[in-house]
C-alpha cells in the first residue's frame, strides 16, 4: 500500500480520514505469538515504487529507510484475532501525528508507503490489508485561539479545537453582561473583523474595521462607552448652538459641537466652539460676553517699575475696567493677564474681583528664570498700550531642593563607587525654578544621609560655596545604598539616589555576600582582585590578616623556607638538625653546640658543644671556626678552654721542680738495696691511671665528675696542657708546640737526669769518703741508667698517644673532619698531609724502637748472664714477673699501644671505647680461663685482672646511650671502684713490704765471721732454678728437698753482693722459708764489697 503525490508542506497540518478503517481481513492462526508494527515508510528515494519490487528490496534495504510508527500489535496466536489492525476513530490522532511528522521531515519528497513488519519465528500468517488504496484529506489550519476572558469560542468541526482551517470562522459568545469590544489578534490572512458597540454606547477609541495581515490585526482594539457631557449654561448677552441639539437642559453627546456668539457691543471671551469628548467633558471652559473697553480702562502695578524681584516673588496688578462709555463694568468673569513678551508666558497666578468697586486685583508672579524681562499687561487677551508694560529684573530665589541637582550625575541615576574610596559629589543648589542660587542655604537646611537597610549614616562634613554643595561619599562595605540629599526639607532631583558600592576586593581580601570584602584571616592570603576565597599559606607557615601574597606567609617556629626559591605551594620544612628556627622569614641559626657547615647547607656539631653559643657566636674563651680554638688569654686543658690566671711561670717552675724531684727520687731509689723493684702494685696503678687518662680523650658523654678525674690523672701522662704554655708564651701553634715538646721528652729528661746524677755522685762520693769527690760514682751511674730506662718505659704511652693523636680525627658533619684533640685543625687537607710523614716517622720511631730495644736488650742479657745475675742486675725490669715472664713488660707495652691505636685510629667514640672494652674483656676472660698469672705475686695478677675489668666496665658504661642516669652511674662507680682498688692494692703492697722488712733477721757482723739469717721471699723453687749458681757459685739451691731450700754462705761471699741485693729482684724471702740459724764463724765483708753488686 502506498500514498502518492503528497504535497511538500512545512506548515501545520490536520488530517481527516475519509475511509472508515484499514482492516486486516485474514490474520490466520499461528502456532506462536507474533509482533506486528504498522508504520509509514519514506519511499522518496525510489519515487514511490512499490515496496515489493525486487530492485528496491535488493538495492535499498527497508531497514535503512525512515519509518514513522503508526501502531503496534502483539498477536497472541489465537483464531479469534481478526481485524486487529482496524484503523478506528480513536487511532485517527495517531495517524495524523505520524503523517504530520513524516510530511514535515526534510527527507520527505512526495511519497509515503504503508509498511507492515512482523516478528515471528514461523511463516504461518496470512495478512490481507484489504483495499490497496488509502485515502485521506489534509488541511492547512491556524493555531488554536487562546481562552477568552468573559466569553467562549466555538470549536472547529474539523479539528475539534479552536484551531480551524484557513478561511473558516469561529463564533465568539460573550457571557451575560459582557460586550464584545474587540476581536482577537488571531485570524486568517485577509480576514476582516468589524466591531460594533451595543446600542446606547459609543466607540470612543480603536479601529472599527480590522484586517488579518498575517500574524496580527490592523488597527487597535475598539473601546465602547456611554458618553454624556454636562449641559451648557446660556451666556449673558450671548447664545450657543449645538450640532446634536444639546441645550441647557440636555447633555451633550459624543463628538457634539456647540458654537457660541455675543450680542452687539460685547466681546466673546473664551473658545467659540466646545466639543463633547469621549470622557464626557467639553473641550474647553464655557466662554462669556464682556463689555470691556481697553482704551477707557485703567491699570496700575505695585511696586512701581522698574522692578527687581526674585523668582519666588510677585507684583500686584489692579484693573478698573470701563466700557466704551467710560462706565465701570465687569461681572467677575473677565480675565486679566500679564504676558512676558519674549516667551509669551502668562504670569498671573491669581485674580480677585471686588463687586463693590468692580475692581480686579491680579497677582503677577515673577518669571521663573533669572534675567531681565518686559511684561505686557491686558485683559481678556486684549493688551493695554505699551506704556503700561512693566520692566522687570529677576534674581534667583532661595535655595530649594526641588530643582537642585547633582553635577555630572550618572545617566542611570546610580552612583557606582568602590568600597573604601571617597566619591566626591557636587550639587548645584538652585531655587525652586532651577536657577543657581546666589546665596548658599544655611547649613541647617542641608541634610545628607547614606542609608543601607535600617542603618543610616549622616554626612555632615559638606562644604557650601555659592551655589555649590560638595561632600564625599564613602561606603565601608559593598552593597546597595540610598543617598538622600535634601535642601530645605525637600529632596533634590534624583534623591534619594541609588549608590552601588561595588566591592573590588583587592589582594589580601576576599568577597563575602557577593558585595562586601573582608580581610583574609591569619594563615591565608589572596593575590587577585575579587578573590572568592583566600588561599591557605603553605604547610607549616602562617601570615598576618590581610596578606596579599604567599610571600607574606612566614614559617612557624622550628620551621624555615628551605633551600631554593619560594613557591606558592612550597611548604616550610623542619628546622635542620643542629639549628634553631625562630620562624618568620629568618633562616636557620646554629643552635648552641653547632655551627654552619662550610657550604651553609647543614649544621655540624662543634667538637666541644659548650664552646658554641649558637647563632654563630662562640662561648667565652673560644674563637675560630667551630669555636675550636681557645681565645687569647685562655688555655686548653683536655677539650675545654680555661681562663689564664695571670702568668703561668709559677706552674712551669713547679712542673720543672716536680720533674727534678721525680728524677732524683727514681735515681735515689735505684741506688738503694731495697725491694722497690718488686712493688708491682705501684706499676699496675701507674699503668692503669695512664690508660684512664687516655679514656678521657674519647668524646663520649662523660659526667663532669668523670671529666674532672680524667684531667687530674692526665698528670701521670705528663700532660703539657697542665703547663698552659700559651698563657705566658707566644708559642704560635699551641698544639704543635705541645706535640713537639712531648716528642722531645726523652731528650729533655736527659737534662734533669744529668743534673741529678752529677749531684748524687758528689754526695755519694762524700759519704763513701772517696778521695776524689767530683768523679763518677758507679753506683749512682747505674741507678741513673736504670731510672732513665724506667722513665722511657713510663713515657711510652704518652709518647705514642701524643704522636698518633694527629691522626685521631672526628667527622663533625657537613664534610668537616677535624682533629679530635685539636679541632681547630682540619684533617685530610693539604696542610694536614704535609705534616703526616713527620708524625708517622716519629710515631713508628717511638712505637717500634722502644719495644724493639727492650726485647733485644732483655733477650741478649738473659742469654749472656746466668739466671741469678740476670735477675739480680735487671730486677727493675723483671722483678715484677715470674722468671719465665721476664719479657712480660713487652706485653704491657703492647697493651698500651693497642689502647693508643684504638683511640687514634677510629673516628667513632663508641667504636673506640667498644674496641678497648672488648680487648680488656678478652684479656680478663683469657686470664680466668687459662689461669694466666704473669706476676711473681699472685695478688698482683689478681690486681691486674681487676683493673682490666674495671676499665672494661668504665668504657662499656661510657657507651650507654639509652639512659644518661644509667651511664653516669656506671661510669662514676667504675672510676671510683678503680681508684679504690688501686689505693687498696698500693696500701696492701706497702704493708706487706714493711711487715717483711721488720721480720728479717739482721745481719750481725763480727770480727771472725758473719752470722745472719736471710728470708728469701718469693725465691724460685729448687726445681725452677735447677741448681743454678748465682754469680760465682757462692749461692746454690738444691732440689733434693723441695720443702727445705737453703742458701750456703761461704767465705767467698766477699766477692759477691750481700744477699740484700737479691731482695731487689723477684727472688725475695717470701718464697724461701727462713733457714735455721747458722752455727760457726762467718766472714764479715768490707763495706765496699757490700755495694759491689748493686753498682753493676
Amino acid at each position: 500500500m502506498r500514498v502518492r503525490n503528497m504535497p511538500i508542506l512545512s506548515s501545520q497540518l490536520e488530517f481527516y480520514v475519509v475511509g472508515t478503517s484499514i482492516i486486516a481481513d485474514k490474520l490466520e492462526l499461528a502456532s506462536d505469538p507474533a509482533d506486528f508494527i504498522l508504520a509509514f515508510l519514506n519511499t522518496s528515494f525510489y519515487g514511490g515504487e512499490l515496496l515489493d519490487s525486487g530492485y528496491w528490496l535488493i538495492s535499498y534495504s527497508i531497514s535503512n529507510a525512515d519509518k514513522y510508527p503508526l501502531l503496534s500489535y502483539t498477536f497472541p496466536g489465537t483464531a479469534d484475532e481478526i481485524n486487529n489492525f482496524a484503523l478506528t476513530d480513536n487511532l485517527v490522532a495517531n495517524l495524523s501525528s505520524s503523517l504530520q511528522f513524516a510530511l514535515n521531515s526534510d527527507k520527505y519528497n512526495g511519497f509515503l508507503g504503508l509498511y507492515l513488519s512482523s516478528d515471528t519465528s514461523t511463516s504461518d500468517y496470512m495478512l490481507d490489508l484489504g483495499s490497496s488504496d488509502f485515502e485521506f484529506t489534509y488541511y492547512e489550519v491556524c493555531g488554536e485561539y487562546p481562552p477568552i476572558v468573559g466569553g467562549t469560542m466555538a470549536l472547529s468541526p474539523f479539528t475539534g479545537t479552536t484551531s480551524a482551517p484557513l478561511g473558516d470562522s469561529l463564533v465568539i459568545t460573550c457571557e451575560p453582561g459582557m460586550i464584545l469590544i474587540a476581536f482577537s489578534d488571531y485570524g486568517y490572512v485577509g480576514s476582516v473583523a468589524v466591531a460594533r458597540c451595543d446600542p446606547g454606547l459609543d466607540a470612543i477609541a480603536g479601529t472599527i474595521e480590522r484586517t488579518c495581515i498575517g500574524s496580527s490585526w490592523s488597527g487597535s482594539p475598539v473601546v465602547c462607552a456611554l458618553v454624556a457631557c454636562p449641559s451648557l449654561a446660556l451666556p449673558s448677552f450671548g447664545s450657543y448652538l449645538c450640532s446634536n441639539g444639546s441645550s441647557s437642559s440636555l447633555p451633550g453627546s459624543f463628538n457634539e459641537t456647540c458654537t457660541f456668539s455675543c450680542e452687539a457691543g460685547r466681546t466673546l471671551v473664551g473658545e467659540s466652539e466646545l466639543i463633547c469628548r469621549g470622557n464626557s467633558e467639553w473641550s474647553a471652559d464655557e466662554p462669556f460676553c464682556s463689555s470691556f473697553n481697553v482704551s477707557r480702562s485703567i491699570v496700575s502695578v505695585a511696586p512701581s517699575p522698574p522692578m527687581e524681584l526674585s523668582t519666588v516673588e510677585s507684583f500686584t496688578m489692579s484693573l478698573d475696567l470701563r466700557d466704551s462709555a467710560g462706565n465701570p463694568t465687569g461681572e467677575g468673569s473677565d480675565q486679566p493677564y500679564a504676558r512676558e513678551l519674549a516667551s509669551g508666558a502668562l504670569l498671573v497666578s491669581s485674580t480677585s474681583f471686588d463687586t463693590a468697586t468692580l475692581r480686579y486685583t491680579a497677582t503677577v508672579a515673577a518669571p521663573t528664570r533669572v534675567g531681565d524681562y518686559i511684561v505686557e499687561l491686558g485683559v481678556n487677551s486684549i493688551a493695554f498700550p505699551p506704556a503700561n508694560r512693566v520692566v522687570l529684573t529677576v534674581s534667583p530665589g532661595p535655595a530649594a531642593g526641588v530643582q537642585s541637582y547633582v553635577v555630572n550625575a550618572p545617566s542611570d541615576g546610580t552612583f557606582a563607587l568602590e568600597t573604601g574610596e571617597a566619591r566626591v559629589v557636587t550639587v548645584t543648589v538652585c531655587d525652586v525654578y532651577g536657577n543657581e542660587v546666589a546665596v548658599p542655604p544655611a547649613l541647617s537646611a542641608v541634610a545628607i544621609a547614606l542609608q543601607r537597610g535600617a542603618e543610616s549614616r549622616l554626612i555632615s562634613d559638606f562644604v557650601l560655596s555659592g551655589s555649590a554643595l560638595t561632600f564625599e561619599v564613602v561606603a565601608t562595605e559593598g552593597g546597595t545604598y540610598t543617598l538622600s540629599i535634601r535642601i530645605a526639607d525637600v529632596d533634590i532631583i534624583g534623591s534619594p539616589a541609588i549608590v552601588q558600592a561595588s566591592t573590588t576586593c583587592f589582594p589580601g581580601t576576599r568577597v563575602i555576600d557577593g558585595v562586601r570584602c573582608t580581610a583574609c584571616s591569619g594563615g591565608s592570603y589572596s593575590e587577585t582582585v575579587d578573590a572568592v576565597t583566600c588561599t591557605d599559606c603553605p604547610g607549616f607557615s602562617t601570615s598576618t590578616p590581610g596578606s596579599s601574597s604567599f610571600l607574606n606567609c612566614t614559617c612557624l617556629r622550628t620551621f624555615w623556607f628551605g633551600s631554593g626559591s619560594r613557591e606558592p605551594d612550597k611548604p616550610c620544612v623542619p628546622c635542620p638538625a643542629g639549628a634553631v628556627c625562630l620562624g618568620g622569614t629568618e633562616p636557620p641559626r646554629a643552635a648552641p653546640g653547632f655551627e654552619p657547615s662550610d657550604d651553609g647547607a647543614a649544621f655540624v656539631a662543634c667538637p666541644r658543644p659548650a664552646a658554641c653559643a649558637g647563632s654563630g657566636q662562640c662561648a667565652a674563651g673560644y674563637r675560630g671556626r667551630l669555636c675550636a680554638e681557645c681565645a687569647a688569654g685562655w688555655y686548653r686543658l683536655g677539650d675545654a678552654c680555661h681562663k689564664c690566671r695571670g702568668s703561668n711561670a709559677v706552674i712551669i717552675v713547679a712542673l720543672v721542680l716536680l720533674v727534678f724531684a721525680y728524677v732524683a727520687g727514681v735515681v735515689w731509689i735505684n741506688t738503694r738495696n731495697t725491694r722497690v723493684y718488686g712493688y708491682a702494685a705501684f706499676v699496675i696503678a701507674l699503668n692503669t691511671l695512664q690508660a684512664v687518662a687516655i679514656y678521657g680523650t674519647i668524646q663520649l658523654e662523660w659526667h663532669p665528675v668523670a671529666t674532672a678525674i680524667f684531667d687530674v690523672v692526665s698528670l701521670v701522662n705528663l700532660n703539657l696542657d697542665l703547663a698552659s704554655p700559651e698563657c705566658g708564651l707566644d708559642v704560635g701553634d699551641v698544639w704543635m708546640f705541645k706535640w713537639g715538646m712531648t716528642m722531645a721528652l726523652p731528650v729533655l729528661f736527659l737534662l734533669p737526669f744529668a743534673v741529678v746524677t752529677a749531684v748524687l755522685c758528689v754526695l755519694f762520693n762524700i759519704r763513701e769518703a772517696k778521695g776524689l769527690v767530683f768523679t763518677i760514682n758507679p753506683r749512682v751511674m747505674g741507678a741513673a741508667g736504670r731510672g732513665y730506662l724506667q722513665t722511657i718505659l713510663l713515657l711510652y704511652l704518652p709518647l705514642m698517644y701524643a704522636a698518633l693523636r694527629y691522626v685521631d680525627c672526628t667527622n663533625v658533619g657537613g664534610g668537616i673532619v677535624v682533629m679530635t684533640t685539636n679541632p681547630q685543625r682540619r684533617c685530610y687537607t693539604a696542610a694536614w698531609y704535609s705534616l703526616l710523614p713527620l708524625i708517622l716517622v716519629v710515631a713508628f720511631g717511638y712505637g717500634l724502637s722502644i719495644p724493639a730495644a727492650l726485647v733485644v736488650f732483655l733477650t741478649r742479657k738473659h742469654a749472656a748472664l746466668d739466671l741469678g745475675s740476670f735477675y739480680a742486675k735487671y730486677a727493675f725490669l723483671t722483678a715484677k714477673y715470674k722468671p719465665a715472664m721476664y719479657r712480660y713488660e713487652l706485653a704491657i707495652l703492647g697493651r698500651k699501644l693497642f689502647v693508643v691505636v684504638a683511640v687514634c685510629g677510629f673516628r667513632s667514640p663508641t667504636v673506640k671505647a667498644s674496641l678497648i672494652a672488648l680487648f680488656y674483656a678478652s684479656l680478663v676472660l683469657a686470664a680466668c680461663l687459662l689461669d694466666h698469672k704473669p706476676y711473681a705475686e699472685a695478688y698482683h695478677s689478681r690486681l691486674d685482672v681487676v683493673t682490666l675489668f674495671g676499665s672494661f666496665v668504665l668504657l662499656w658504661g661510657g657507651t650507654i646511650s639509652s639512659s644518661a642516669t644509667l651511664r653516669d652511674s656506671v661510669v662514676i662507680t667504675a672510676i671510683i671502684g678503680l681508684l679504690a682498688v688501686l689505693g687498696i692494692g698500693i696500701g696492701y703492697e706497702v704493708w706487706r713490704i714493711r711487715a717483711r722488712d721488720a721480720a728479717e733477721v739482721d745481719v750481725i757482723f763480727a770480727d771472725d765471721g758473719l752470722v745472719g739469717e736471710v728470708e728469701m721471699d718469693k725465691m724460685p723453687s729448687a726445681h725452677q732454678l735447677d741448681n743454678h749458681s748465682f754469680s760465682d757459685g757462692s749461692i746454690s739451691i738444691g732440689e733434693s728437698n723441695p720443702d727445705m731450700r737453703s742458701i750456703a754462705i761461704t767465705d767467698s761471699v766477699t766477692a759477691t753482693s750481700p744477699l740484700h741485693s737479691l731482695g731487689s729482684g723477684p727472688i725475695g724471702s717470701d718464697l724461701i722459708p727462713l733457714p735455721p740459724a747458722l752455727d760457726g764463724p762467718v766472714v764479715t765483708p768490707d763495706a765496699e764489697a757490700l755495694h759491689a753488686f748493686s753498682s753493676d
